[in-house]
């Protein structure tokens, strides 16, 4: 899986650094390659600790889901932001997003 998402000639050529819309791809840009880095990463520790996993608890393995979850769900409300402020939505159209 490639981490490396290069810039089309589009973004060099037609968004100056300090425009905002090149930021938020610019930050949509490192935020998909550091989910995809955090995803390897997770497949990795998961393979790595496969055979001790039959003694953990229960409640550690809840806490570790929930850790992961709130993770997760950091990262999409990043993105989601991220697509919010660039593609400019209503706070109509925003409230239906997130309901």
């Amino acid at each position: 899986m490639t981490t490396h998402l290069p810039e089309t000639p589009s973004d060099r050529s037609s968004l100056h650094a300090d425009d905002p819309l090149h930021r938020i791809r610019s930050l949509d840009r490192r935020l998909t390659v550091a989910m995809t880095r955090a995803s390897n990463t997770l497949q990795e520790a998961l393979d790595d600790i496969e055979p001790a996993y039959t003694s953990i608890t229960a409640d550690m393995h809840d806490r570790a889901l929930d850790e992961h979850r709130v993770f997760w769900c950091r990262v999409v409300l990043a993105r989601f932001i991220a697509l919010h402020l660039s593609s400019r939505l209503t706070p109509e159209q925003m409230m239906w997003w997130t309901r």
